[in-house]
């Protein structure tokens, strides 16, 4: 049997690594303190992991994680407008920041936010309903419907859908809304708390 080219002595094994306990804080690399709440909001560093917890109700019964990138452009870029939509879209695209955030919900919140998305395809498929009836029965009145069950249905999704909704995003830290009273409570005050 041929021989092992790493000599089997115990000087050259290394030691094991230690076990360190990661904070849930430690987002990105170990950075400590990297979620806090300061006036309602949620403030997190780039990358942060939260609490294994419901990030609505706290609870820790069920809790998936999910790991989102949030997009923010500063509200100064809706001024290009005026000068058209293709201003307006180079703008939001080049002043735009991202951060990622992994957060948990239960499953009585999952299931809310998929009751937000089944009625708001419901509704999207009852105005195509609308546009076909009004085709049939050579009538403009559904289509009317259909415009507004539309209209409705996605400003219903724009509003209700999120679930954490960003405030603002400057160089690494990101500000969160969204998050109920509860578990804001569970997290340290300030970040230097």
């Amino acid at each position: 049997m041929p021989e092992s080219p790493i000599p089997q002595n115990s000087s050259m094994v290394p030691p094991p690594l230690p076990t360190v306990p990661l904070n849930y804080r430690s987002g990105s690399g170990g950075i400590d303190e990297a979620a806090w709440h300061t006036a309602g909001r949620l403030f997190a560093m780039d990358k942060a992991i939260l609490p294994n917890r419901c990030i609505k109700c706290n609870g820790t019964e069920d809790v998936r994680m999910k790991r989102k990138q949030f997009t923010w452009a500063p509200p100064i870029v809706y001024l290009g407008l005026l000068g058209g939509l293709l201003p307006c879209i180079i703008l939001v695209m080049v002043l735009q920041k991202k951060a990622t955030v992994t957060y948990g919900m239960c499953a009585v919140h999952r299931r809310k936010r998929w009751n937000v998305t089944w009625i708001s395809l419901g509704t999207l498929a009852f105005s195509i309903f609308l546009f076909v009836m009004a085709g049939v029965l050579e009538n403009g009145i559904p289509v009317i419907f259909g415009i507004l069950g539309i209209l409705g249905a996605l400003i219903y999704a724009a509003v209700a859908g999120p679930v954490l909704k960003p405030h603002k995003i400057d160089q690494s830290i990101i500000q969160l809304k969204g998050c109920g009273p509860v578990f804001l409570q569970s997290l340290p005050n300030t970040q230097w708390e």
